[in-house]
């Protein structure tokens, strides 16, 4: 494992865990995300070091390989390493798979993506990443037609101390050594956790501040999706002021500017 490129992500690897713990609620969809952060900032090894029972990491994607993911009923998200893959194959390609993402992420998938068979209702997110001049270069493919309203915006970049201390750890040799945990979903299963209404009306103001379209009912349900799963990976069936306030702590990575971390 990569680990320097994972030292200093503390808080958007925290994040992330979070994302793939929407997963485990009965009541929501899967949330699904964009991290956009400069090239070697980490995001690729971030995402395949999560990859675990429920997270599948894959390097590219296309309908051929979502159509074994969709048949693997314990799989909630999709790992992409890389979004650019989506967009280095031809056109009638891309097409059909941004149609695939736009399916499982904002609706249900009823039939196999590849082969058209019929198969059990899924929702499956996407997370994955791209540096910010692509992510502006391919807006011709992610702002159309609501699609970028599916997923949360994630962004981040390394402040000047941030660099100095990875490149110490790299010269130390400490990546060499450096243990690294698998991330693992204890207890897992699709749960109802509930929402106390003033925490509720919280959200929902708040989801009004980061929102990508006009009536930003997207990402109320995004925010009420992470609120829930803060609660429901510490064991608990009902949300907290506390479980809100992890949540608010992260605002910076949906602002325009992103998180210096």
């Amino acid at each position: 494992m990569a680990t320097e490129s994972l030292f200093q992500l503390g808080p958007i690897l925290d994040f992330v865990k979070l994302l793939i713990w929407t997963g485990q609620l009965d009541d929501e969809r899967p949330t699904s995300a964009i991290i956009v952060a400069p090239a070697g900032a980490g995001k690729t090894t971030l995402l395949e070091n999560l990859q675990c029972e429920h997270a599948k990491f894959e390097g590219d994607f296309t309908a051929r390989t979502c159509s074994a993911i969709v048949r693997n009923e314990k799989i909630t998200h999709i790992l992409l390493g890389d979004m650019l893959s989506l967009f280095g194959h031809r056109a009638s390609t891309v097409k059909l798979s941004m149609s695939v993402i736009s399916k499982m992420t904002g609706e249900k998938l009823k039939t196999d993506p590849w082969s058209g068979d019929s198969i059990p209702e899924r929702m499956i997110g996407l997370i994955t990443a791209i540096p910010p001049d692509d992510f502006q270069k391919h807006a011709k493919h992610i702002k159309p037609g609501g699609f970028a309203s599916r997923f949360l915006v994630i962004k981040y970049a390394y402040k000047a101390s941030t660099v100095a201390a990875i490149h110490r750890f790299i010269a130390e040799n400490k990546y060499s050594t450096n243990e690294f945990t698998p991330f693992l979903i204890k207890n897992p299963g699709r749960l109802v956790v509930s929402i106390p209404p003033k925490i509720s009306e919280m959200i929902k103001d708040f989801g009004m501040q980061i929102k990508k379209d006009p009536l930003g009912f997207r990402a109320h349900r995004h925010l009420r999706s992470l609120v829930k799963a803060q609660a429901r990976r510490n064991g608990r069936l009902a949300c907290t002021m506390d479980d809100f306030k992890i949540i608010e702590s992260y605002c910076d990575f949906f602002s325009t500017e992103g998180k210096e971390i």
